[in-house]
């Protein structure tokens, strides 16, 4: 039984209880260490995950972070398995998508900084139209995706607010199967999360590796995951997520200096074969599964 995320845990156990069956709790988040949620909630999530992962005959974190957290704090009876958010393989290929469907040539705009994911409060995207501010005038900046209406229009207002509307550009989020000829057609991608949990100080985004699928050089949050994964692969620079300047300037550098752009999308291409679900994650996992169940596992 695999169990995805903490609200299937239960329902795993429970197929245990009355089957016998393997159980696996595949954690996606560090739950106890989100924003959301008073005190006396997680009290009471702690107690009931760490009881509920002592039945697990394997437990699945998203990076080393996590799982060490998981073992060492949450009560894991043994070290989770490290099985990262990887994608599907998709071949690169250049695209216009992004300029045609903002219509940034006809603003003066001729790079384009993607961030793709979900418009929320609370990963720093405010600082986005802020550090327009502070970039030149052929470089914008282009959010992909779903979330709060609400937010995204008060992301709007504070372009418009200061005088960088014309390249700010705000589109609907697509269909994951129908993604990648975006953010292929970006100039470099952003990744960004403010330090508000431990969660997110220990995130584990997919866009790392979906950029590097587009070969697309990135800006990325000087937290650990994001820096680490940034220089091993040399692919990108970190910024200050809670300073507008300090993204300008990752931008600039990234998007000004010609060299850089080429070496860090050379790199991606040359890492992203290497950061596949096939390639890497659907090998971890089928190898869990037979160290679980005894035997060889059929894909």
């Amino acid at each position: 039984i695999h169990a995805h995320e903490l609200a299937g845990l239960p329902i795993g156990r429970a197929i245990k209880q009355a089957t016998g069956a393997a159980l696996i709790y595949d954690a996606h988040e560090l739950y106890r260490d989100m924003t959301d949620g008073a005190p006396w909630y997680w009290k009471i999530i702690a107690s009931w995950e760490t009881r509920l992962m002592g039945g697990c005959e394997a437990i699945i974190a998203c990076n080393s972070d996590r799982a060490r957290i998981m073992r060492d704090e949450y009560g894991a009876p043994f070290l989770p398995t490290v099985i990262p958010n990887m994608p599907l393989i998709q071949q690169y290929s250049p695209s216009t998508l992004l300029q045609e469907k903002t219509g940034s040539q006809a603003t003066g705009v001729t790079r384009l900084v993607l961030y793709q994911g979900a418009i929320m409060v609370g990963r720093g995207l405010e600082i986005l139209p802020r550090a327009l501010v502070d970039l030149p005038s052929h470089i914008g900046i282009v959010l992909v995706g779903g979330g709060d209406e609400n937010f995204k229009a008060e992301l709007g207002r504070l372009a418009a607010d200061l005088g960088v509307a014309q390249r700010f550009f705000l589109l609907p989020a697509v269909l994951q199967t129908e993604l990648f000829p975006f953010t292929c057609s970006a100039d470099a991608g952003i990744v960004i999360y403010q330090n508000t949990c431990r969660n997110n100080y220990y995130c584990a985004p997919n866009k790392l590796y979906e950029y590097c699928a587009a070969g697309l050089p990135m800006v990325g949050a000087d937290l650990p995951p994001v820096s680490s994964f940034l220089s091993e692969h040399d692919v990108g620079t970190v910024f200050d997520p809670e300073d507008p300047a300090s993204l300008a300037g990752a931008i600039r550098q990234v998007c000004g200096d010609e060299d850089l752009h080429r070496r860090y999308h050379d790199n991606c291409l040359d890492a992203a074969p290497r950061l596949t679900w096939e390639a890497r994650s659907q090998v971890d996992l089928l190898e869990l599964y037979a160290s679980v169940t005894g035997g060889p596992v059929r894909q």
